[in-house]
């Protein structure tokens, strides 16, 4: 061998290991070609050679899809494989966030952009593409679908047809009895209102079997028996296009037609859904009545804790089928049961749709609650719920409480429906829940219970929420002798609680019933005040002009004095006196106001009280209950006001008396006063000062005239058309009321009014009419509310010589 070559087997020259030395990491195949066999040194042309052909080789087998030894990747020359995996790597994180972007802007672009922008429409939204089979629980969502009924016949089914947009879905029966639901609002939008609907048949000839809308709150519940074989098509559907997340469950019913199959049921925290539907009629059952049962029904059983119970078996969905049911409670065994009591709803579509029956559960006795129709035959479905209420639920366990208590908390919520009297305008007794309370009399002072509801909770129903304290009278036999003695509702009110006031007497007991249509905590407090009730002159009250004071003629005896004029007939009733020093302006001495509560009426008198004479007042009746007087009187002068009954010599109650300066006297704000004028003319006037009359008006959107007026009197010789207006700058800027009438102040026909003049002069007024000659008009000029007063100019034309200046 030559001095340049390595003898088989020893260690390559270094130069060979420094060209090898970066890590190339070839193919092992390809690796090995730079070296031949027989060991010896390659030159560079011929390892550059090797390379290109190896590198040509791989890129070929790659195309191929072939894998070429452990790696098929050939790297840069310059870059080493930690380096390239490291590039590399960022490139697939920025591709990954790309393809992110994209996913999230077409999303955006697909569900937005108004009405141009496209649906994306889930197939299941007409019959033919029901999703199913069902078997337990589906939920779904129903947003931007276009309306489920536009490719199918169905219109509706037990619930009102509208436009909203709707899911199917179908299941097999199985023989068994079944319910699908959309009650379950556990994690969902409490926004969502459903309708839900199941059909028998095909979707091109689909049968009802039943829908419901708000069996549970906004959402519905459907059970039948699923016959063995049958499809059914169960379709939701969002109630007048509602949209939003929904809970489509199914759930198996158990039957429990007869006392013996009765179902176990506790205190739960939510209703608990069945249905009286394929039940078969006992007919060997009596009622509660002694009647025999009429229609199926379905059975419970229970055993006593020593807690008040309240069962409630509702059917209150108004848009679905109407089903009244009976609600029994029955003590004992199925062979042994006594009637502890029962409730029946009415199938009315608004109110009624519940039955509540409250009794104390005795410990360890066995009860059985029997739900059936109201009609014969009559089957449904309905809600179940059994709560423990509060003992006071029922008027006699009813709290006892004082004044001296302060504060004390309640709530309606797990309250039954039972009201065992209704007082005037107290809520219906099958739409609330309620609390009772018991006061002992205190004497004759005025006792008023405050009551506080919570507005979000109290006031929240759709159907107009109601809120109301009433008071009951008990003289002997406690709750079976009750007389309503106030009432005062709370949502229709503008301030925040609901007071009940009532003269106390401390020989009667006072039951307060505190209810809501709604579950609603709420605050409670009793409070006291001293009435005056001076009845005779000599212990007259001073009343300082501008207050009021409370009082009562309950207690009082009648009057002493001489009878003024038209109040001869009542003076006879018990009476209060009270005194009011004159300030040389008109006095008004009023009861017109809530703290009065029974016919009254007001007289003024002056004089010493052994020669009291009348006062010429006016008297108004301010709504045919309570009363006004109003008088110019004497700077310094002493005035007797008398407050007392104004329909009957017994008439009596409580009142607020008020005392109020009305300024200078106007005298033409009696009908009876009205000032004359003539056709044609221009008066000019105020109704500033003026007084309500308590006269006959036009139809002017006024249940009662609440604003004073001023009153003309003109008439003309000739058949004319004449005009009345209140367009100019004369009048001031407030909303007026024209009226015009015929006939005698004691008997008025009403002949043309109007309120706002729009089209001319605003809020201002103009009236016209087709005027007899010698007839006698009579003008009124007034504002539109309690407030609206000011100064007028009243122009006065007949057509045949018009000359109005009109002014907007």
């Amino acid at each position: 061998m030559s001095a340049g070559a390595t003898s088989m087997g020893a260690e390559p020259p270094s130069t060979i290991q420094e060209e090898q030395a970066p890590d190339r990491r070839l193919p092992r195949e390809i690796s090995a070609q730079l070296v031949t066999d027989e060991d010896v040194l390659v030159s560079e042309e011929e390892k550059e050679r090797v390379r290109r052909e190896a590198e040509a080789e791989v890129q070929q087998r790659l195309m191929e899809g072939a894998v070429v030894g452990e790696a098929t990747i050939i790297l840069p020359e310059d870059e080493d494989e930690e380096t390239y995996l490291m590039r590399n790597r960022r490139r697939c994180i920025l591709f990954a966030v790309f393809l992110l972007i994209l996913v999230i802007v077409l999303s955006v672009v697909l569900t937005s952009g108004g009405d141009d922008a496209p649906i994306v429409t889930p197939i299941n939204n007409i019959c033919k593409n029901a999703f199913g089979p069902l078997t337990n629980f589906t939920g779904g969502s129903i947003e931007g679908f276009i309306r489920a009924f536009e490719e199918t016949d169905v219109v509706g089914c037990q619930v009102e047809a509208d436009d909203g947009f709707g899911l199917w879905y179908y299941l097999e029966g199985d023989g068994e009895r079944i319910s699908a639901s959309t009650c379950d609002t556990t994690s969902l939008d409490p926004q969502m209102d459903t309708q839900i609907m199941v059909f028998a048949g095909s979707c091109d000839n689909p049968i009802c079997i039943g829908g419901s809308d708000q069996l549970c709150g906004s959402h519905g519940t459907v059970g039948w028996l699923a016959e063995e074989g049958q499809r059914y098509f169960v379709l939701v559907r969002g109630f007048r296009a509602s949209l939003g997340q929904f809970s489509l469950s199914i759930d198996q019913l158990t039957n429990h037609e007869s006392c013996q199959a009765a179902n176990t049921i506790e205190t739960v925290d939510s209703p608990v859904f069945a249905s009286t539907r394929n039940h078969s009629l006992d007919d060997s059952l009596t009622t509660c009545d002694g009647s025999p049962s009429i229609s199926p029904g379905s059975w419970y059983r229970m055993q006593g804790d020593g807690a008040y119970k309240c069962a409630r078996a509702s059917t209150d969905d108004p848009a679905s089928v109407e089903y009244a049911v009976q609600l029994s409670v029955y003590s004992g065994s199925c062979n042994d049961q006594s009637c502890v009591a029962s409730v029946s709803t009415s199938n009315d579509p608004w109110t009624g749709r519940t039955a509540d029956v409250v009794w104390r559960a005795d410990l360890g006795t066995d009860y059985h609650l029997l739900v059936n129709g109201v009609e014969t035959d009559s089957t449904g479905d309905f809600f179940l719920e059994l709560v423990t209420t509060p003992s006071n639920v029922v008027c006699e366990e009813s709290v006892p409480i004082t004044i001296d208590d302060g504060e004390l908390f309640g709530s309606t919520a797990n309250s039954c429906r039972v009201v065992p009297v209704q007082c005037p305008k107290t809520i219906d007794s099958g739409d609330t829940s309620g609390m009772w309370y018991v006061v002992r009399g205190a004497g004759s002072n005025l006792v008023s219970a405050s009551v506080e509801f919570d507005v979000e909770t109290a006031c929240a129903s759709g159907r107009g929420a109601r809120a109301q304290v009433s008071v009951f009278a008990s003289k002997s036999n406690g709750c079976d002798d009750l007389e309503c003695v106030d009432f005062t509702e709370f949502c229709d009110s503008e301030s925040k609680a609901t007071v009940s006031q009532w003269l106390s007497d401390s020989n009667v007991q006072y039951y307060l019933f505190v209810q809501a249509s709604e579950p609603s905590d709420f605050r409670l407090q009793l409070s006291e005040t001293t009435l005056e009730g001076p009845d005779t002159c000599d212990s007259a009250i001073p009343i300082p002009v501008g207050e009021s004071v409370l009082g009562s003629t309950l207690n009082a005896t009648a009057g002493d004095f001489t009878q003024c004029g038209d109040v001869a007939s009542v003076i006879a009733s018990p009476s209060v006196f009270f005194t009011v020093n004159g300030t040389g302006h008109n006095l008004t001495a009023s009861t017109c106001n809530d703290g009065t509560n029974y016919f009254s009426g007001v007289s003024i008198l002056t004089g010493s009280c052994d020669t009291l004479t009348c006062v010429d007042y006016k008297s108004v009746s301010c709504d045919g209950v309570r009363s006004l007087a109003y008088w110019p009187s004497v700077l310094g002068e002493t005035y007797y006001v008398v407050v007392h009954g104004s329909e009957a010599d017994d008439a009596a109650g409580r009142f607020n008396l008020t005392i109020e300066d009305g300024g200078i006297e106007v005298e033409n704000d009696f009908c009876t006063t009205a000032q004359s004028v003539s056709f044609p003319s221009v008066v000019n006037g105020t109704t500033v000062g003026a007084k309500l009359d308590g006269s006959d008006q036009c139809d002017v959107g006024l249940s009662t005239r609440k604003s004073p007026g001023v009153w003309y009197l003109g008439m003309v010789q000739e058949d004319s058309l004449l005009i009345a207006s209140l367009c100019n700058q004369g009048t001031s800027n407030f909303d007026t009321v024209l009226q015009v009438f015929s006939g005698s102040c004691e008997s008025l026909t009403c002949i043309a009014s109007n309120d706002d003049f729009e089209q001319v002069c605003g809020r201002r007024s103009l009236v016209s009419w087709n005027a007899t000659a010698g007839e006698l008009y009579h003008i009124l000029v007034t504002g539109f509310a309690e407030k609206d007063v000011g100064d007028i100019q009243l122009q006065l034309a007949i057509s045949d010589d018009l000359q109005l200046q009109i002014s907007d």
